[in-house]
């Protein structure tokens, strides 16, 4: 696309004459991109076009008032409607072939209604319709700026009114016929020079804004491809250390936000040290690129995702995963390692021994808490993966991982105060002290 663009920049930036077009394709994508604001501008340009034509009542009530009466007929009665109706269309986004037709067709039309108004009036009158046929000429070329084919068109049309007024014409000498003539085809072909030259500056324009949107495109699309590099591993495919952390965090932020668990498994492939010893580094290249095809039939949901750690060590988020089914999803990788094994052992090592196909995995689960916490569940499932480790190796390892955030606070002891009472100025504020008498003895 960007190539046919500059042939078409090029092809419209010479001084040489082109037919103001494009390609199929290009030209429809212009029409597409350009209709819906030139329909607009051109219902807003005929709405005042038709008040101008039908003000032009003034000077034929003034000029000619014994035929006023038939004037307000043709303009009122007959060119006003078509004029209304063709303008009205221009609002639903018709065809470029209609919109600019119609256009012509309504140019066209007031012009010879001009001159057929004016026809056997007097001298004067047929000089004013002649300068009449101009005024729409230069409106409907360099006002409107019908496409060029449209105004060649139209200026034609109007050319042969022109001429057939002048030939019927008998209030004008042949001089001022000539005259007239010569003023006629001068000013047609000027404003046919103006429209050709701002058809070509707005295909030219259009082309070059079309350019730069392109070529930003592409940039973006540059930028997307390189940003996906940066976060590729070249040797698994997978995402590596970069696209890990950025893919953890935003992850990680889901979850808190939805309060969901989110787990972590932890791989790490079994004496590898000692693979890429005995058989070499290649060969250890290609046992991780199966492992990273395998990590991919282990996955369940479109939000898993598996990481190239760095070396050996491979790591997959589980969100909204529980510890049960991420414990599966590490069995499952584990299982598939065992039973599919390596890469063929290349015959000429084949006395060095079999090599051990298993991996080792913990796993860590989690609710989270905070935007910090994510380091810790992730030591959490590398202790369970040691743990694994250190218990044999092929095997699956869970933590037992409380975060911090989750574990209960002691609360403070309190110790009670007990006020004295507080004295409000009445008798019985004020405590009272009972007199003791001896027990009365009877009679």
């Amino acid at each position: 696309m960007i190539d046919q663009v500059n042939a078409q920049i090029e092809r419209f930036s010479g001084l040489r004459f082109q037919w103001p077009a494009f390609p199929p394709p290009l030209e429809h994508q212009f029409e597409a991109d350009t209709a819906p604001r030139r329909s607009a501008r051109l219902a807003l340009e005929g709405l005042i076009a038709l008040v101008l034509f039908d003000l032009f009542l003034v000077a034929d009530r003034l000029a000619s008032p014994l035929q006023f009466q038939h004037a307000l007929i043709v303009r009122l009665g007959i060119v006003t409607p078509i004029a209304i109706v063709i303008n009205l269309v221009q609002w639903r986004l018709p065809s470029s072939g209609f919109r600019e037709a119609g256009k012509a067709f309504t140019a066209c039309l007031a012009a010879l209604t001009h001159l057929y108004l004016e026809r056997h009036l007097t001298a004067v009158n047929s000089a004013y319709a002649l300068v009449g046929v101009l005024t729409v000429v230069i409106y409907a070329n360099n006002v409107v700026r019908l496409r060029f084919p449209y105004a060649l068109a139209a200026t034609g049309t109007m050319l042969l009114g022109d001429l057939a007024f002048l030939h019927d014409g008998v209030l004008l000498h042949p001089d001022q016929k000539l005259l007239g003539l010569a003023l006629t085809l001068c000013t047609m072909a000027v404003t046919l020079i103006a429209n050709y030259s701002s058809n070509r500056e707005d295909r030219l324009n259009y082309l070059l804004r079309l350019r730069g949107d392109l070529l930003v495109k592409d940039l973006h699309s540059s930028n997307e491809r390189l940003a996906g590099m940066a976060e590729t591993d070249g040797l698994t495919g997978l995402s590596n250390r970069l696209g890990f952390d950025l893919q953890f965090e935003t992850l990680w932020r889901e979850a808190m936000a939805s309060a969901t668990l989110f787990s972590v498994v932890m791989i790490d492939v079994d004496h590898f040290k000692r693979t890429n010893d005995s058989y070499g580094h290649l060969y250890g290249d290609k046992v991780l690129q199966r492992i990273a095809r395998l990590l991919h039939e282990a996955l369940r949901k479109e939000k898993d995702c598996a990481f190239r750690f760095g070396g050996e060590e491979f790591v997959v988020l589980l969100p909204e995963t529980t510890q049960a089914s991420a414990l599966l999803v590490a069995e499952r990788l584990r299982s598939l390692v065992n039973l599919a094994g390596f890469p063929p052992i290349d015959p000429g090592r084949l006395s060095l021994g079999p090599v051990s196909a298993t991996v080792s995995c913990g796993v860590a689960t989690t609710v989270p808490q905070s935007v910090e916490e994510r380091h810790e569940l992730l030591a959490a499932a590398d202790k369970a993966l040691y743990e694994a480790k250190s218990a044999g190796r092929n095997c699956v390892r869970a933590a037992a991982y409380v975060p911090r955030a989750a574990e209960p606070k002691p609360t403070p002891p309190t110790t009670e105060r007990r006020l004295p009472p507080r004295s409000t100025g009445h008798l019985r504020d004020v405590p009272t002290r009972r007199r003791s008498y001896p027990p009365k003895t009877p009679a």
